[in-house]
């Protein structure tokens, strides 16, 4: 019996650094370039959230909580997310392999 706690089964970090180094820049803008796009990315999401409300008759709440972020924090926040979904399924996988429980 090894005293090492097992490895996970996905190394998150990992997977946000390799994103991040494989990842291509993004767009070069000046301060005024990204200030405008992102009032654009903010007006068309609460525009998207206007109609979902309006196809599924759900009131609208996304919209307030709209975050724009650049690429990094795009794939800190996919990972984070991916983490909290899959890690039912991760725990599981990890008792079937592990012989003590």
């Amino acid at each position: 019996m090894s005293s090492h706690p097992p490895r996970p089964l996905i190394d998150w970090s990992l997977a946000v650094r390799t994103g991040r180094r494989l990842a291509p820049a993004g767009p070069d803008l000046t301060p005024a370039q990204a200030r405008e796009v992102v009032a654009d990315l903010y007006r068309h999401a609460h525009t998207a959230a206007a109609l979902v409300s309006q196809a599924t008759q759900l009131p609208t709440t996304t919209a307030s909580e709209v975050v724009v972020v650049d690429r990094p924090g795009w794939m800190q926040a996919n990972a984070a997310a991916f983490q909290l979904l899959l890690e039912p399924l991760v725990q599981a996988l990890a008792s079937r392999a592990d012989p003590s429980d």
